[in-house]
């Protein structure tokens, strides 16, 4: 039996020798894909092999599956691919025969065998594929299931494999359009061209749906004619289905349009949305591919930036930065004739206290994107309308989800629960901070969910009230904090018991003091050190702050105070002390104290955290980013690049020409009534006329030209210049376009272009920068 990796490489061949049966021309199949992922009511399978007529229309006209051991589980998974492909047959490839099965409702039926015949043979195994590639001839036509039988995972797979075909063309264009972009954080390009996909999806869908699209479309007039038809949906479904991705719209590239066309006459031919309830299911199942969280808000009212569009009855606002998800809310309300919640696209700070809208809201406030500095000025300018009596001074690395939480915090007036979803990192944050003092002095913590290890979910009421314990939820466990005025007591309470194993809560909560105001002495100030060296005392630290422990003494308290970071009481320290010392075993030696006085074995099981001491890692040496600068390199050279003065002599006519010579690299040394004195390496001087001579010798100068000819005329050098620089911009602007497309990162592409323009035999970008 062969194992796992032993059928990929197997299934790999048969995928060849297939190509070459289809470039031969002796089969219908056009296409043949290796483990493709498709969508069935097992969820995503992936198929070893898949045999197509034609991809793009959802048209197979084979599967072909490896089973391992068990036989009827793999049949089970044939019967789901088939349905989901449009089949009513599929194939296994046995260690001791081929098989093609049938289906008959849920009944799987054997059709045909094919014995494996004489495996010493070398081709024996292309020749059976041979013959069964032409036995599914016939059965990949009366093998398909008819349009109005079809299952709602087809006509899920038929609109994934549109979105997949469509998104390169326009994942190029949205990355060119940030080579323009003087802010490299405005915005997240693949994101923008994934938004800007599905929502033109959704649009064709909505038009079909209500029948607004004209009866025949040449696919370069589809987007012009889904614009036109938008305004005939309902009002409510069009503002949803029409929020911008982009400040300026972007014209579709033409693959795109095409892509779509194909898909909008494969879905009329198909009479997609007969039954209704079919078409909804499929489109249900693709917006719950793209939005996979199916938890639901709670009975918020307004609800910020939801992960999915599925929400609760009772919310009646809803505000994201995804327009795909506007969309797929509108459209799925209005398809299940539900009222259309109010919708707001783009950013919570757009929000004053006189346009928040009232009653409970749930906000998932978790993007990490940093704003750019511009954006960061307007964003200091809003907060001042939630807190006008307040002036933040936040570093320039401030991601968007704080700047958000701040102003949400001012914005806020409601008397019921306000929840937040936000990220780990923001109960870590120092107490200096802005958000600590915020939100302990504006509000009361009701409870603290921990939702994963990477986001918490906060619930507050406006006021304070210190009374209350704060119920904190770490998913195995329940725990009460006792609220305090301490900003960093409390945090740290918070803090340790999201964080902390039962175990060691226990003995926190039972044993552990905090670090105070209080004076230590010497030997406990010993013993402190010495606890901060511990494996109990650097995990409580490492969850407190980000920062290592101080190894100074006067230092390490003053700090530990801030955090308020939980100690053994003095006598156990003083009796750390008689341990100090530097080597391993005397540290350990310190650990098992704990272990011992505190009565806790568990410590002793802690991973020592990294050294005291950060290291600044390694840059390692981006080899993919070299290979594809001479990638870029190579391309621009033989596209040609602009050579100066050679490539630009024939605009003139029957010029007088002036030879140049000298030493690379020139320089003014004076100038004097339009006179100039140019002084090369060699020290030879030169006197030249004109400020355009004296730019084109320094221009050649840069370009490492030890020998040149120009012309005579002054007016006729200009002409060369200003078209040397137009077409320099235009190749500028070239460069950064294929540098952004090539690379996800802003500032990669950025480091890319300048990296390559500087590897080219051209002027230094200062020259270009520096004309008019």
């Amino acid at each position: 039996m062969m194992n796992h990796p032993d059928l990929q490489q197997f299934a790999k061949q048969l995928a060849t020798w297939t190509e070459l049966v289809i470039e031969n021309g002796r089969t219908p199949f056009r296409r043949v894909d290796l483990y493709p992922q498709i969508q069935t009511e097992q969820g995503v399978l992936q198929p070893p092999v898949i045999f197509w007529i034609n991809r793009q229309s959802m048209m197979a006209g084979g599967i072909l599956l490896l089973p391992e051991q068990d036989l009827p589980t793999e049949l089970e998974r044939g019967r789901c691919c088939a349905e989901a492909l449009g089949l009513r047959h599929f194939v296994t490839w046995e260690t001791d025969r081929v098989r093609i099965w049938q289906l008959d409702g849920k009944t799987i039926n054997q059709h045909q065998e094919f014995p494996l015949g004489n495996l010493e043979h070398p081709d024996s195994f292309r020749l059976l594929l041979e013959e069964l590639l032409e036995a599914l001839k016939l059965l990949a036509v009366i093998g398909l299931i008819p349009p109005g039988q079809l299952s709602a995972h087809y006509l899920h797979n038929l609109l994934q494999t549109t979105l997949e075909i469509s998104l390169p063309p326009l994942l190029n264009n949205y990355r060119s359009q940030r080579a323009q972009e003087t802010e490299t954080t405005s915005g997240d390009a693949d994101r923008q061209a994934t938004e800007a996909n599905r929502q033109l999806l959704l649009q064709l869908l909505a038009l079909l749906w209500y029948q607004q699209l004209p009866s025949a479309i040449l696919p370069e007039k589809l987007e012009r004619a889904i614009e036109i038809s938008l305004p005939q949906l309902p009002k409510s479904l069009q503002q949803a289905l029409c929020w911008k991705i982009t400040a300026s719209k972007m014209a579709l590239p033409h693959e795109t349009m095409v892509c779509f066309h194909h898909l909008l006459l494969r879905l009329q031919q198909l009479s997609w949305d007969q039954p209704k309830e079919r078409a909804l299911t499929a489109l249900q199942r693709l917006i719950d591919g793209w939005f996979p969280a199916q938890t639901q808000n709670s009975n918020a009212q307004i609800c910020f930036y939801p992960e999915a569009p599925r929400l609760a009855a009772e919310t009646d606002t809803l505000l994201s930065d995804s327009p795909a998800l506007l969309a797929a809310a509108g459209l799925l309300e209005q398809l299940q004739e539900q009222p259309l919640r109010q919708q707001y696209s783009g950013n919570l700070l757009q929000f004053t206290p006189e346009t928040l809208p009232a009653g409970r809201i749930q906000a998932t406030l978790t993007r990490k994107r940093i704003p750019g500095r511009t954006v960061q000025q307007q964003y200091a300018a809003l907060l001042r309308t939630s807190w006008p009596n307040r002036r933040f001074r936040l570093v320039s690395t401030t991601p968007l989800w704080l700047w958000e939480t701040i102003h949400l915090l001012g914005l806020y007036r409601g008397a019921e629960i306000l929840t937040l979803i936000l990220p780990s990192q923001a109960l870590t944050l120092a107490v200096e901070e802005p958000f600590w003092p915020l939100l302990l002095k504006n509000y009361q913590i009701c409870s603290i969910v921990r939702r994963s290890e990477q986001s918490c979910e906060l619930n507050l009421l406006r006021g304070t009230d210190v009374e209350q314990p704060i119920r904190i939820e770490t998913g195995d466990d329940q725990r009460q904090v006792v609220p305090t005025w301490e900003i960093p007591l409390l945090r740290s309470r918070i803090l340790l018991a999201l964080q902390l194993p039962t175990t060691l809560y226990q003995l926190y909560a039972n044993q552990l003091i905090p670090s105070g105001e209080e004076s230590l002495s010497v030997s406990a100030q010993s013993g402190l050190k010495i606890y901060a060296e511990s494996l109990l005392g650097r995990q409580l630290w490492r969850l407190l702050c980000d920062t290592p422990s101080p190894a100074a003494a006067t230092e390490l308290f003053s700090r530990a105070t801030q955090i308020s970071w939980p100690h053994p009481e003095v006598g156990l320290l003083e009796e750390l002390a008689l341990t100090s010392g530097a080597d391993e075993d005397q540290l350990g030696s310190g650990d098992k104290l704990l272990a011992k006085r505190l009565q806790c074995p568990e410590v002793l099981d802690l991973q020592r955290p990294p050294g005291s001491r950060k290291t600044r890692p390694q840059v390692a040496e981006n080899l993919p980013g070299k290979l594809l600068r001479q990638q870029l390199i190579k391309q621009l050279q033989d596209e040609g690049l602009p050579t100066f003065p050679e490539k630009y002599l024939y605009f003139l006519e029957q010029p007088q020409m002036v030879r140049y010579q000298f030493v690379a690299p020139l320089i003014v040394q004076q100038e004097l009534l339009g006179q100039y004195e140019l002084l090369d390496a060699a020290g030879q001087s030169i006197l030249v006329y004109g400020e355009e001579l004296v730019q084109a010798l320094l221009l050649c100068s840069e370009l490492q030209k030890n020998e040149v000819e120009l012309p005579e005329d002054r007016q006729q050098l200009t002409l060369l210049l200003d078209q040397y620089r137009q077409d320099l911009r235009q190749f500028h602007q070239h460069l950064h376009e294929l540098c952004f497309q090539r690379v996800e990162n802003s500032k990669a592409a950025l480091k890319l272009a300048k990296k390559t323009w500087a590897a080219l035999e051209l002027p230094p970008l200062k020259w270009l920068e520096a004309q008019p």
